[in-house]
């Protein structure tokens, strides 16, 4: 049910807001029941972006910190620092790594797929 669920949102999702690319970062599989679930969410991202005719990419979280920070193993603090001070549109003050990922990935994917 997880993955139907998940496909369902990403239809309203792309029937809200039209993106023109998707970036997601690569997960780390280590096995498990969470590698599972993570591989099939990958594949139902992809599958719906190919409907939709929607670009899609990863990122490594390698690249992702190195992009951000100029280091490749920047820990959460220097990404968060990283994030804070952007500017418009992005928020005066990062509370989170999440958010901060979430911004850098946004960032990544505008200079990766709108180049």
């Amino acid at each position: 049910m997880r993955l139907l669920r998940f496909r369902r949102w990403l239809y309203d999702m792309f029937t809200d807001w039209k993106p023109d690319f998707v970036v997601y970062e690569q997960a780390h599989h280590r096995g498990g029941a969470a590698t599972e679930v993570c591989v099939g969410m990958t594949g139902v991202l992809q599958m719906v972006c190919s409907e939709k005719g929607v670009q899609y990419g990863n990122v490594k979280t390698s690249v992702l910190k190195k992009f951000a920070t100029g280091k490749g193993n920047a820990g959460k603090p220097q990404m968060i620092d990283a994030a804070n001070g952007l500017g418009h549109p992005f928020p005066d003050q990062v509370e989170s790594d999440d958010q901060a990922d979430a911004i850098h990935i946004f960032r990544w994917g505008v200079e990766t797929f709108a180049s």
